[in-house]
């Protein structure tokens, strides 16, 4: 069945291919890959040709193309990158980069952190696309510029701002699909002289993938920039999201009463000064609260009372910045933070307190060679001080040619707070984990920009990782993640381009070899689009996860899915689309456990104005 299923999938992938290239349309060349700017691999913009990370940026027209309702939809097609999901839609999400642990991805909201403070990890089961001008997942280590949590990488969601075209744009969309799944949209943005803003508001609802598993969530986003003076910007950004999502009975199953809701609210406010034209100030203030609560109701004519819990999260921080360039090839960034979060489950309240000093030198020779490094020292309440280091390289072969990058970083990793105090799930006896990350890379662009390719080699080490065993938390020792990660991106002509990536992760515990639970070996994914006209497009993608191992060593099998979609323009203010996830209805499970959905179709349109 699984050989009859593949050869269905490589059968309808080939159909699509030779279609595409049976027509005669015209030559159109998209932008060039990897030539944007980046913010996240130096906490300021720089061009993704000189940065000596790997990295991927996600842009809002692609989040559009893909019809993604959410961050983590997208982020399924990231190289590196793994998502998991327990169920359907709303359920718990979380991303893990490279074969790391969820809680050593540090996942940012602009510029605040949104980990939770009680289990390491941020749940991304309700955070939408909305108002979203790009997403940065920098692979590999970054405890030296972003401080513990960023073991493995960081993501990075960064809020549209109206952009600085002057005028007013309104924008509404609505799409409806399997499961009576439903999405509501509308944007405003406005930008005038010193000033600009983008706000959006949002609604989906959806039956879910099975019984009394339904779904609602409304989202509301905001971000303003205005230039207070000829040297002073004022940037303000909020987020909010509340999603409700229908739960089993811990037992998988159904139950009509049982409900849990997430209330998320995300605030930063960054003052920038340009003192001089080679000193730049930045301060900035962030916070978040969460408020989680399991409801479960009591049964009709049962004897079962009702039943509630209560998870309160609190995140609050700041971070003082000064980019100092006092030579046209290089300059130094240097930062203080300080950070306190807190955790009320109802069984304990506690708080961890972290502040901490870093600086970051980086030269470019030539403008060919760029050569970065970072250290970073850290104090924290319970643990005490430490130190963290990374350096990395990029070198490019004349303006066109290939660029080779490789780097190191150290990483500390404190343990949660649901590891040091969760009553009879806990272990007061913890230590922090340490980490090694080793990277080496080569990035080529060429036919301007119509070809790029892409490997990147790494290797990490955790010492003293945290994970179960039994009912609580110990320190296992040692464990490895190595692994590739290959890239491609090609525009064809006649209005084709297609995009793939493939990742190797072989993750391990020491000295015993055994797999790290839930991390596949291999997956890939490939892109086709298909741009006949100016107004139509059609997309395709096909997308492939490994085998691994799950709790109690149960092995989960490889699966892959097909996507397709199309974009109509009716006129220049007004689109159709549609789309199709899991066309050929593949049956897997990302969790054991919790089947994922098969089959959904949507249709939606799109108005701006």
């Amino acid at each position: 069945m699984v050989r009859m299923r593949s050869a269905r999938v490589i059968s309808a992938v080939g159909w699509m291919v030779g279609l595409i290239l049976s027509v005669n349309t015209v030559w159109a060349t998209p932008p060039a890959p990897w030539t944007d700017t980046v913010l996240s691999a130096r906490k300021i913009p720089e061009s993704r040709v000189q940065a000596t990370r790997a990295i991927t940026v996600i842009t809002s027209e692609e989040l559009e193309r893909w019809g993604a309702m959410f961050v983590s939809d997208a982020l399924r097609h990231v190289p590196g990158v793994y998502v998991r999901r327990s169920g359907g839609i709303g359920r718990v999400t979380n991303a893990v980069i490279r074969g790391s642990g969820a809680a050593h991805v540090l996942v940012l909201v602009d510029g605040v952190q949104v980990n939770s403070p009680t289990t390491g990890a941020f749940d991304f089961a309700h955070l939408t696309t909305d108002n979203v001008d790009r997403i940065e997942i920098l692979r590999g280590g970054a405890s030296a510029l972003y401080g513990s949590d960023a073991v493995g990488g960081v993501i990075h969601i960064i809020t549209k701002d109206g952009g600085e075209i002057p005028g007013t744009g309104v924008a509404a969309a609505t799409e409806f699909g399997t499961d009576r799944t439903s999405r509501e949209t509308g944007e405003f943005r406005w930008s005038s002289g010193p000033s600009r803003f983008s706000t959006s508001i949002s609604r989906i609802d959806s039956n879910g993938v099975s019984a009394d598993d339904d779904y609602r969530n409304m989202t509301y986003s905001g971000r303003s920039i205005t230039q207070l003076t000829d040297t002073v910007d004022l940037d303000t950004a909020v987020r909010y999201h509340e999603g409700r999502v229908g739960v089993d009975d811990g037992a998988f199953r159904p139950d009509p009463n049982r409900r849990n809701t997430e209330k998320l609210i995300i605030a930063s406010t960054t003052l920038s000064h340009q003192v001089a034209d080679w000193w730049q100030q930045r301060l900035q203030v962030v916070t978040n609260r969460s408020d989680f609560v399991d409801l479960d109701q009591a049964n009709p004519g049962t004897t079962q009372t009702q039943a509630e819990s209560r998870f309160v999260t609190k995140l609050i921080g700041g971070e003082w910045r000064h980019d100092v360039t006092w030579v046209p090839w290089g300059g130094i960034a240097l930062g203080a933070e300080v950070e306190s979060q807190a955790g009320d489950t109802g069984s304990f309240d506690k708080r961890v307190r972290t502040g901490s000093l870093y600086l970051s030198p980086h030269v470019t020779i030539a403008d060919r060679l760029t050569l970065v490094s970072g250290l970073r020292w850290l104090r924290h309440n319970t643990f005490g001080r430490d130190s963290s280091w990374e350096a990395s390289a990029a070198y490019r072969f004349g303006k066109d040619g290939p660029k080779f990058r490789a780097g190191y970083s150290q990483a500390f990793h404190a343990p949660t707070l649901n590891d040091l105090y969760f009553p009879n799930f806990s272990n007061p006896n913890l230590v922090p984990e340490e980490s090694d990350n080793y990277e080496v890379g080569l990035d080529h662009a060429w036919g301007d920009g119509r070809f790029a390719v892409s490997t990147t080699l790494f290797h990490r080490e955790v010492d003293q990782l945290i994970q179960f065993a039994g009912v609580a938390p110990v320190n296992i020792g040692e464990t490895e993640q190595r692994g590739v990660e290959l890239e491609s991106a090609v525009q064809l002509g006649h209005g084709l381009s297609l995009e793939g990536h493939y990742t190797y992760v072989g993750a391990y515990e020491e000295p015993s070899r055994e797999e790290l639970l839930r991390v596949p070996h291999q997956t890939a994914d490939l892109s086709l689009r298909y741009a006949p006209r100016e107004r139509l497009a059609f997309d395709a993608r096909y997308n492939f996860v490994g085998s691994r191992e799950d709790v109690g060593r149960q092995k989960l099998g490889h699966y892959s899915t097909v996507d397709v979609g199309m974009h109509f323009q009716i006129h220049r203010f007004a689109e159709l689309y549609a789309r199709v996830e899991n066309l050929f209805g593949r049956r897997y499970q990302e969790i054991i456990g919790f089947p994922s959905p098969r089959t959904a179709v949507y249709f939606g349109g799109r108005v701006r104005l």
